[in-house]
């Protein structure tokens, strides 16, 4: 079921899950003080947790005719998932180069296709959620290849119209752009949006060797209006890789975001590359020496506290295979993937695309989810670069640091040519569900978990100010002395998608978390004590004392 335990953050949090593998209980122990700003959904309780053990972790529900029906010969990479319709169902917006789909979530858990809900022109590549205009709702970028970008500002009810010539987006050229994110890099309390372009494709459907169409990145002057600022704050060698993907993620945790940009080519033309924020709008290329300067063919970014250590590591993906960069505390980051394992276990997973860090097992650490699928351009003739038909997905399941590949056991190790993934719950049980957006086939496969007996706490944020989903804020969880971190981002991780704006944590056998702290984008911080597991929150900056 696509029901869950919070509205968008204008809205109360419901009261139930529709799922009828769990219920909710909504009156709090009478040891639990009320906190200001800190509103709780109601315990959820897994009424047969056995079956997780028994049927599987996951597994492929009926999402109805509509879902059924929609097929596209030449699909896109990415989504965005999301409340867009502000009834508390959780609605997937699949952007194609055939035009835009808004599946709204229904109450049985299907899915209906909401006919006239997008522009008919609407037509793209990936997608990324945010409320631009702070008006409560959820308005959506979508990334075009070789047409010009695409707004769509919610009018509050999942409706859409496309104002970015109003608010400055509009292009002369049509840039072939794979993916944008949003963050506030200039600290002033708007989303500024970094676009992401790659290179125009030559007649036999290869790649030219020059450099690619420049990245674009856009300042957001108030109200959703932006200027093109990319030639005063980003350098050439920021601009003219291949990129596949931007993200805003605050990697040497001095409270600023700073941008890390994935080039494919990179061993060929310009690699991955860091830039550091000073939250003034000033970004600066970090120095090679912090490990980052990554010369690979990448495409998909996961960002996480894998090692638990409260630095932000990452997983990229390449061609040929992955990556883990495991971060220390002086903002340098060495290779380990050998060492923790995160090997792949079949020859055929050679073109990696998105990736992600999540923990579908709710057991308190993170494991590392990853898409996989041949590209369909033609490759040099000498052979150094494979590509086979049938590329399994892959899911590393972590034990105490060490990495195992067990998508096969899950069910997970589609071979449907996947490149833009979701990890989230999508039915407010409290447990992941995982969402993959297939290309040339069409297919958008959903894999539903089965909840189980852990622990987990859900925090969706409303923030005051020009970013109400709080885009650009860490949550931290304590219990027991032991810490866990979760950042909440758009369009910044995967492959050119956008999930919900909600931290999820896995907890074990947790059943009453010692602390919560929330560190707000405007640089203040909140703490909450005591609160019981196994619910979605919401946390109202404006309400609390």
């Amino acid at each position: 079921m696509l029901t869950v335990l919070f509205i968008a953050c204008r809205s109360p949090l419901p009261g139930a899950s529709a799922d009828p593998g769990a219920s909710a209980d909504t009156d709090a122990p009478a040891d639990v003080v009320p906190q200001p700003g800190l509103i709780l959904g109601g315990v959820v309780a897994c009424a047969e947790p056995e079956r997780r053990d028994t049927e599987g972790p996951v597994f492929q529900p009926d999402l109805g005719a509509d879902w059924t029906a929609y097929t596209s010969e030449v699909s896109a990479f990415g989504m965005a998932v999301e409340d867009f319709t502000g009834d508390g169902l959780i609605d997937i917006v699949l952007p194609d180069h055939d035009g835009c789909a808004l599946f709204a979530g229904q109450p049985d858990g299907t899915l209906s296709r909401r006919d006239g809900a997008l522009p008919e022109a609407c037509a793209g590549m990936g997608a990324a959620p945010a409320d631009i205009d702070a008006d409560g709702d959820l308005d959506i970028l979508v990334a075009t290849l070789e047409s010009p970008e695409i707004l769509l500002i919610n009018d509050g009810s999942g409706i859409f119209t496309d104002e970015a010539a109003e608010r400055g987006l509009h292009q002369e050229r049509n840039d072939p752009t794979m993916g944008a994110s949003w963050g506030d890099y200039d600290r002033d309390g708007d989303l500024d949006l970094f676009i992401a372009n790659h290179s125009y494709r030559g007649e036999d459907g290869s790649q030219p060797p020059d450099p690619g169409v420049a990245n674009r990145l856009m300042r957001n002057d108030g109200g959703g209006v932006f200027t093109d600022v990319t030639a005063d704050t980003l350098s050439a060698a920021a601009q003219l890789g291949y990129t596949f993907l931007g993200g805003w993620h605050d990697l040497d945790m001095d409270g600023n975001p700073d941008l890390y940009i994935l080039n494919d080519y990179g061993s060929r033309i310009y690699p991955n590359l860091l830039m550091m924020g000073d939250g003034a709008g000033t970004l600066t290329e970090a120095d090679p020496a912090a490990g980052l300067t990554l010369a690979i063919d990448a495409m998909g970014l996961g960002v996480g506290d894998f090692s638990g250590d409260g630095w932000p590591d990452l997983a990229i993906s390449d061609w040929g295979g992955v990556h883990l960069m495991i971060s220390q505390e002086d903002s340098t980051w060495y290779d380990s993937t050998l060492a923790s394992g995160m090997t792949t276990d079949h020859a055929d997973q050679v073109v990696g695309w998105a990736m992600e860090f999540a923990d579908p097992d709710n057991d308190a650490d993170l494991d590392i989810f990853a898409t996989f699928g041949p590209s369909p351009l033609e490759l040099p003739e000498d052979g150094m670069l494979e590509n086979p038909d049938h590329q399994p997905d892959a899911l590393w399941l972590n034990d105490g640091g060490t990495l195992t590949e067990s998508a096969a056991d899950w069910g997970l190790d589609s071979t449907g040519n996947n490149r833009g993934l979701v990890v989230a719950d999508l039915n407010g049980d409290g447990w992941l569900d995982t969402l993959r957006r297939g290309i040339l086939t069409g297919d958008t496969i959903l894999h539903r978990s089965r909840c189980g007996a852990a622990a987990w706490i859900s925090v969706r944020l409303q923030a005051t100010g020009e970013n109400p989903a709080g885009i650009g804020a860490r949550i931290e969880t304590w219990q027991d002395g032991e810490r866990q971190l979760r950042w909440i981002s758009s369009g910044s991780t995967s492959l050119s998608s956008g999930g919900p704006l909600v931290a999820h944590f896995g907890l074990g056998d947790v059943d009453m978390l010692d602390r919560l702290e929330v560190f707000w984008p405007d640089g203040t911080t909140d703490a909450f004590t005591n609160i019981q597991t196994r619910q979605s929150v919401l946390i109202r900056q404006d309400d609390i004392e």
